[in-house]
């Protein structure tokens, strides 16, 4: 089952601005243009890996690797 995810809304170098102190970056204006091509294909990236479908695989913490001979 595919979760529908809302169509994600693209940042403005002045939300980037604002969101940059909690990443603790010193964004001016020039440089948050300059980012949002980048970020926009992150975000495009993450959304593609939110669109497949995922199998019935147990999960990481199942996995018993034990070395025995």
């Amino acid at each position: 089952m595919t979760t529908a995810w809302p169509k994600r809304k693209h940042l403005s170098a002045k939300q980037l601005q604002r969101l940059a102190p909690a990443l603790r970056l010193d964004l001016d204006e020039h440089r948050a243009r300059a980012l949002r091509p980048l970020i926009r294909r992150i975000h495009e990236k993450f959304d593609a890996l939110a669109r497949l479908e995922l199998g019935e695989t147990a999960p990481a913490t199942a996995y018993s690797a034990r070395w025995e001979e």
